[in-house]
């Protein structure tokens, strides 16, 4: 009776060792996949996208986090793609704006994005923020 007992302990240990073992290496891949797989480049957006639409949709999307949206001012902005999907983008910058007290702050901001509809719409339609998801937002 205690062999039965061993041996099926042992069977028990081994099957959550060798789970243990495949979670392991599925971890490793996700990690080693999501650090090599698609790194933004400062590469003009595909056809569709215009660099000039990208950055105006990234305007409407961070005024959206702004106590004070109507004075925001933006520079610096720069458009990256993702050879991996076309419809995704980040864009980095700065904006000037109000906060609470009247005073114009500076804050860069950093703003992954993805269209949502087909890459044939028209420009008015990838214009309009509904459209779009916020992946990562972050201003510093």
């Amino acid at each position: 009776m205690e062999d039965k007992d061993s041996s099926k302990e042992k069977a028990k240990d081994i099957a959550i060792g060798c789970i243990g073992l495949i979670l392991i290496i599925a971890l490793v891949w996700f990690i080693f996949h999501m650090c090599t797989a698609s790194e933004p480049s400062e590469n003009p957006p595909p056809k569709p996208f215009s660099t000039t639409l990208i950055a105006l949709v990234a305007q409407d999307l961070v005024r959206d986090y702004l106590l004070t949206p109507s004075v925001a001012k933006f520079s610096n902005i720069t458009v990256y793609s993702f050879k991996s999907d076309p419809k995704l983008f980040k864009v980095t910058g700065y904006v000037d704006s109000q906060n609470a007290f009247g005073a114009m702050l500076r804050k860069q901001f950093e703003i992954i994005f993805e269209y949502q509809g087909s890459i044939d719409d028209s420009t008015s339609r990838k214009l309009d923020t509904d459209n779009w998801k916020i992946i990562y937002f972050n201003m510093y």
